[in-house]
């Protein structure tokens, strides 16, 4: 068959079937082979004609007729408006049930207190038991209450961070050991740290929760249960989530982490990794180790890039690099504030011999106006 007949064929269907011209598409989805709709609409066929006989009439306008064909448009909510205009509740309880489509099958039978509601509920379960939808098994006993057998299947369906949801706001669970214990274990074999941390720290065994918040890098946790259980940590966490934020390229979140550890150093050089010179500034200026003083050159670089020469000037003079600060002046062709400098910080000799390496240079690159000034 070529597309262009199947096309024709499937079109002539979904007419047939508006049109309630059921035999004509019972002809169509033959053509087509399409055996499973076909089969459906001969029995739909078979009623529609068995009506006609016993009760005259167009056969198609029976309910059950109708509900089939709205069925066939995957249309289920018309198919049980169908059955419940004529109150047949066991029609669309069966319909539901042949679909598998258990969720609305209780649903209805909720609705309108059917007496074989928990026989559904119990058919429901074990068909997801039957095809291994543990999940939705776990969830079905979870609305019921039964948490413990929730958290079974939670767990046998691989999902522990569910398990530990469940069990996090249950204490009848979590005063179970085993149970909690199986939790975790399986949080901390799927690398679920900061959950595990969660599940420990609701149990009061902070030791295990801090070691899993920090495997898992949620230092946030970290910090705060250290502040209320063990305080001497909290600097050196404060430090490894500076680290760590370094890491993930977060310079500037890093720098106040680092002011907490006590590590000015490394706040100095996240400050300048994020561009932050006034602040990488004023960190530098509270700090009394002279190994701090490097990181005055890197900022007065950058400053003198942008042409903000007194505050590099500032900074290469705190440093104790006043010949960068002099050449910085010569490099912009600004003589004045470099020979004011160079009277200030340096001694008429070294004065002399800068100015003269200064012009041997200017000399060697062909600027020779400048060298001779």
């Amino acid at each position: 068959m070529s597309p262009e007949t199947e096309a024709m064929w499937k079109m002539l269907s979904k007419l047939a079937l508006k049109a309630n011209q059921l035999h004509i598409a019972e002809r169509c989805f033959a053509a087509l082979g399409d055996v499973s709709t076909l089969r459906f609409l001969q029995q739909t066929n078979e009623i529609a004609d068995k009506v006609s006989q016993e009760m005259g009439g167009d056969g198609t306008a029976f309910y059950q007729v109708q509900a089939r064909v709205a069925m066939l448009d995957k249309n289920f909510k018309l198919a049980e408006m169908h059955y419940m205009e004529q109150n047949r509740i066991d029609e669309a309880i069966a319909m539901y049930q042949e679909l598998h489509m258990w969720d609305d099958c209780i649903a209805l039978a909720e609705a309108k207190g059917h007496p074989e509601l928990d026989s559904l509920r119990r058919n429901h379960y074990q068909w997801l038991m039957d095809t291994g939808q543990d999940e939705k098994a776990g969830e079905v006993k979870e609305s019921e209450g039964d948490f413990q057998g929730a958290i079974n299947l939670y767990l046998k369906a691989g999902l522990p961070a569910k398990a530990a949801r469940l069990a996090i706001g249950h204490p009848e669970i979590t005063n179970n050991r085993d149970t909690v214990g199986r939790i975790a274990a399986s949080l901390i074999k799927g690398e679920f740290y900061e959950r595990a941390g969660d599940l420990y720290e609701s149990i009061r065994n902070n030791q295990r929760a801090l070691e899993c918040y920090c495997k898992g890098d949620a230092f946030r946790k970290a910090v705060e249960l250290a502040r209320l259980a063990f305080p001497v940590e909290v600097v050196k966490l404060e430090e490894a989530w500076g680290d760590y934020l370094v890491q993930q390229k977060q310079m500037d979140a890093a720098i106040n982490h680092f002011i907490e550890a006590g590590c000015s150093l490394k706040a100095i050089e996240a400050a300048i990794a994020a561009r932050q010179w006034k602040k990488a500034v004023h960190i530098l200026e509270l700090q009394e180790d002279s190994s701090a003083g490097k990181y005055y050159v890197k900022i007065a670089q950058y400053y003198a890039s942008t042409k903000d020469y007194e505050v590099a000037e500032q900074l290469f003079v705190k440093g104790g690099h006043i010949k960068d600060a002099i050449d910085m002046y010569t490099t912009a062709g600004r003589w004045e504030e470099a020979h004011k400098l160079a009277v200030e910080c340096m001694t008429e000799e070294e004065v002399m011999a800068l100015y003269i390496s200064r012009a041997q240079e200017l000399e060697r690159d062909g600027k020779f106006k400048e060298a001779e000034r």
